[in-house]
């Protein structure tokens, strides 16, 4: 609690390539000044290029960077990247983003890749999520404005249950885990409200859960939240037909009036490219939602306003 104290005093602070068979079903469209396109990545251990843990040819980037263009995200939470030079081998084939990383030791980092033309702004990493040492990553807050439509937006990887946990106690103590870290980011959602001066909060990434989990659902705590929606609660995986997507896109009420209907959506990379090449990408694909920026402003969000040191970009 601590940890999350320290964070709203400084939020206080601050705010006082297409596969060539081309078989995808998302249309391409030309950049649109009217809509800001909202997206969560988690890029399998996205590496540098020196002992990674996947291997990736220079063509790997170019696939990843042609998913990004073709859904025509401005903003892009993404996970699992090992350093600032992982991203920088990707962000060499996106010459019109730029990016923030988190700037913990963790052997993953999540971070978020935006359109240049979008007005941006690193806030924190946000520590609270760390609810427990070298089993838990921070998240990163970033304040973001495209049009009238201005935001917070919250990048998160919650704890997974994996392989390694073999036993029903690590189990457990996996789920125990995640529902403690969606505690947390629900206390952020109300705590942010709770100070008046941004209605729009964005919380985006790898949950490693689904809203519709009927057992053992460790994200009860922002289901339980009034404040909240989750957008891609029904949206399906391209990996696995029966399942739900965990990548997921949670907003404030507030962003429901900006929502562009039946916009949420994923970039099937398992249908687009072959499977060798699809596992160069990610087991994991892109998922984004459409949101109107013409509609007027409903709040007075100081965040561009003061110039701080902590803004300063990566």
């Amino acid at each position: 609690m601590r940890k999350i104290a320290y964070f709203l005093l400084l939020v206080c602070f601050v705010g006082c390539g297409r596969c060539s068979q081309d078989k995808s079903n998302i249309p391409v469209k030309p950049i649109n000044t009217k809509e800001i396109v909202v997206g969560t990545f988690n890029i399998e251990w996205l590496g540098d290029g020196i002992s990674d843990r996947i291997e990736r040819s220079e063509q790997d980037y170019r696939n990843i960077a042609k998913i990004i263009e073709e859904t025509q995200c401005d903003i892009v939470g993404v996970q699992e990247i090992e350093n600032f030079n992982a991203l920088s081998k990707l962000i060499k084939y996106l010459p019109d983003y730029s990016f923030y990383l988190t700037r913990d030791d963790a052997p993953q980092k999540v971070g978020v890749i935006y359109r240049k033309e979008i007005k941006i702004r690193y806030i924190a990493d946000y520590t609270p999520l760390e609810v427990e040492e070298r089993r838990t990553r921070p998240g990163i807050v970033v304040a973001v404005q495209k049009g009238n439509f201005d935001f917070l937006a919250l990048v998160v990887h919650f704890k997974a249950t994996s392989q390694f946990d073999n036993t029903p106690e690590k189990l457990e103590q996996s789920r125990v885990l995640r529902t403690r870290q969606a505690e947390v980011v629900s206390h952020w959602i109300d705590s942010i409200l709770s100070l008046k001066n941004e209605n729009d909060l964005f919380v985006i990434g790898d949950f490693n859960d689904t809203p519709l989990r009927k057992q053992f659902n460790t994200l009860v705590p922002l289901l339980s939240n009034s404040n909240v929606v989750f957008l891609t609660e029904k949206l399906k995986s391209c990996r696995f037909s029966n399942a739900y997507v965990i990548d997921q896109i949670l907003v404030s009420k507030s962003v429901l009036d900006r929502y562009i209907p039946n916009s949420v959506n994923l970039y099937n990379t398992y249908e687009m490219f072959p499977k060798e090449v699809a596992e160069k990408i990610s087991d994991h694909c892109l998922v984004f939602a459409r949101f109107d920026v013409t509609k007027p402003d409903n709040d007075p969000s100081k965040y561009f306003e003061i110039t701080s040191s902590i803004s300063q970009r990566r």
